[in-house]
């Protein structure tokens, strides 16, 4: 066996990462209820602080894009520090230790679940959210001209916000600089 195949292997990754999806199944879609479901409270609460009959704008998706900054970081992160420590029970810690899998490709498929297969479920629940706060305050106030929140800041991505590219540019680094232990550990082990 090759010394690529012992450091990382693409079918044990996926039989991995198809372990980590089948056994939290039942929890994630739990999870994913009650992102969904206190993400329509907040579209309520703000809905009826923000829209009255003498209202011609839509003041509302600015107070949402601040909620939904905050909830995605507060959400993310009590996912993600759930998911990255994996063996609590006795149950996780035997089959932890019985499945043969390096550490890069332990922290990887986590990694997978909690970044970028979280923010595609956020972004979902988010705006069939906002999809529903469109419909239903538009038919009871046609006169407003209602918004959805923006993914990014600007509508043309081309004008450039430092704050914001950096922001994500730190957050992309700060994910990914747990790798370099595992690769440490890896590199040490195999000589």
């Amino acid at each position: 066996m090759s010394n690529i195949n012992n450091n990382f292997s693409f079918s044990r990754f996926g039989a991995y990462l198809n372990k980590l999806l089948v056994e939290r199944w039942r929890t994630s879609v739990m999870r994913v209820g009650i992102l969904f479901g206190s993400m329509l409270m907040i579209e309520f609460l703000v809905s009826i602080s923000s829209y009255d009959n003498h209202t011609s704008s839509d003041r509302g998706f600015e107070i949402l894009f601040v909620c939904y900054a905050i909830s995605l970081l507060v959400s993310g992160s009590i996912f993600a520090s759930d998911l990255m420590s994996g063996a609590r029970r006795k149950a996780e810690r035997i089959s932890a230790l019985a499945f043969p899998v390096t550490p890069f490709e332990n922290w990887l498929a986590r990694w997978v679940i909690c970044v970028p297969l979280y923010l595609v479920t956020y972004l979902v629940c988010m705006y069939a959210a906002e999809t529903l706060r469109v419909v239903l305050v538009g038919s009871v106030f046609p006169e407003i001209e209602l918004h959805f929140v923006p993914i990014f800041a600007y509508s043309n991505f081309l004008d450039w916000n430092p704050s914001i590219h950096s922001c994500t540019v730190f957050l992309i680094g700060f994910s990914v600089q747990f790798v370099e232990p595992f690769f440490l550990s890896i590199t040490n082990n195999s000589s």
